[in-house]
This record gives structure tokens, C-alpha cells and sequence, in this order.
């Protein structure tokens, strides 16, 4: 018979964790269409782009697509999100791709999921300006559609963070 090992537990004070533990999380449908203007990370070729979609510890990744700087994927994914999550969404070259050197880089967007929750009432598209690491230059436009697959309750960031009721 194995041994079990034991595990400390900690607790967590942060009253915005402990409601959002309390809250069902909502299902969202993100589905990431296109990019178009995508700047060449090489001289020579064209990029052969993919994107990478995360949320929490949650991460969905879209296939390659051949030299092009405007890429086409309508590729669909599922997150279970919270009102303050947040979707980084990143665009970067397959053949020059080396997550720890980052490498390969050519765009990125946080999508904040408030925005997405209070504008879906049906399919919620929209377009969004790729920036640089630096979030200032410019890199490309990405577009983006989201649907509530499944809410559980009418969220308000106000239901997180009372201190934040406009």
C-alpha cells in the first residue's frame, strides 16, 4: 500500500478569491478567426503564424498556417472564466518558435472577459490591435468572436471587486 503524502494547506484571505471560488465559472466559446498585417519576424520568408489562447491556467493553441501575414485559422475553443479573468492572446512565428529564449514572437492582446460578458448577448466579434512585448507598438490587428455557452449568473465585476462599482 503507497504511502499518502501529506499537504499543507493555506488558506486564502483575498475576499475576491474566496467569492470567486463561491461563483460558478461561466462557459465561454472563443473562437479566433484571422490576423491580417502581421509584421515578417525574417527578412527572407514569411511567417507561418499561430496562436496561442490563455486563461488561468487554461490554454488552447491554433495550428500553424504557411507563410502568410494574414493568416486564417476560425478555430474554436472552450474556457470556463470568472468576470475578472483575462484571455492573453498571442500570435508567433512556428518555425522560429522557442518559448524560452522567446522567440519567434509577432503580436499579443489581453482580452479582458468583463468586456466580453457584459457586450455577448449572441456572438460578441471583435478586432483587436496585436502590440509589441512592450504593449505600445503596433504588430498587426487579430479577430476574435466569443459566446456564453453556459452562465450561471448575471456577473458583474462590481460581484468580485465591490470597491470597483462604477
Amino acid at each position: 500500500m503507497a504511502m499518502e503524502r501529506s499537504r499543507s494547506h493555506t488558506m486564502d484571505l483575498n475576499p475576491a478569491n474566496t467569492l470567486r471560488r463561491r461563483q460558478p465559472a461561466t462557459t465561454l466559446r472563443v473562437i479566433v478567426d484571422s490576423a491580417e498585417g502581421l509584421r515578417k519576424s525574417d527578412l527572407i520568408s514569411y511567417p507561418d503564424p499561430f496562436v496561442t489562447v490563455a486563461c488561468g491556467e487554461q490554454l488552447s493553441t491554433c495550428k500553424p498556417v504557411k507563410k502568410t501575414l494574414n493568416p486564417r485559422w476560425n478555430e474554436t475553443f472552450t474556457f470556463q472564466v470568472f468576470p475578472d479573468s483575462v484571455l492573453d492572446v498571442r500570435v508567433y512565428n512556428w518555425r522560429k518558435y522557442d518559448s524560452s529564449k522567446k522567440k519567434g514572437f509577432l503580436g499579443k492582446v489581453l482580452v479582458t472577459v468583463s468586456t466580453v460578458l457584459s457586450n455577448a448577448t449572441a456572438v460578441y466579434s471583435k478586432a483587436y490591435t496585436l502590440t509589441a512585448m512592450d504593449g505600445v507598438e503596433e504588430m498587426g490587428t487579430i479577430h476574435m468572436s466569443f459566446e456564453i455557452l453556459h452562465r450561471t449568473h448575471n456577473h458583474r465585476v462590481s460581484d468580485i471587486h465591490p470597491h470597483m462599482v462604477t
